[in-house]
């Protein structure tokens, strides 16, 4: 019960980021959505939690002096890397033919800030 709760947690904190953070065509940044269908989101939200249930606690063990040293600022780091590896995952494998790319630093600072809050809040109450 608790891996569906955490797949379509992070199956709606990729559609949240994709919906403050849209792709504008007149800049060329933003997050780039190909498909906007909800079982992208699931198929999404399934190897992004795959992400956090492997890749991110070996991160936070492996950067826990840094993050001690910085009072738990690195942990934006941390999830920065996970947001590459997801990203470059899904640029790499094209699964369905769907894309997700954040496109522009800022927007990428911005996505890093967004899913740190709410991946935070989602540990608190899973």
């Amino acid at each position: 019960m608790r891996v569906l709760a955490t797949i379509l947690i992070n199956a709606g904190i990729l559609w949240i980021l994709a919906y403050l953070l849209p792709f504008q065509e007149t800049t060329g940044q933003g997050i780039h959505v190909s498909w906007d269908v909800w079982t992208v989101y699931l198929t999404w939200g399934f190897l992004l939690g795959v992400l956090n249930t492997f890749v991110r606690p070996v991160l936070k063990v492996l950067g826990l002096p840094f993050t001690l040293l910085t009072f738990w600022l690195f942990i934006f780091v941390i999830n920065a890397i996970v947001l590459l590896l997801f990203q470059n995952i899904f640029m790499y494998m094209n699964l369905d033919g769907s894309e997700y790319s954040i496109v522009g630093t800022v927007y990428f600072l911005f996505a890093v800030v967004i899913f740190t809050f709410l991946n935070t809040l989602t540990s608190m109450f899973l």
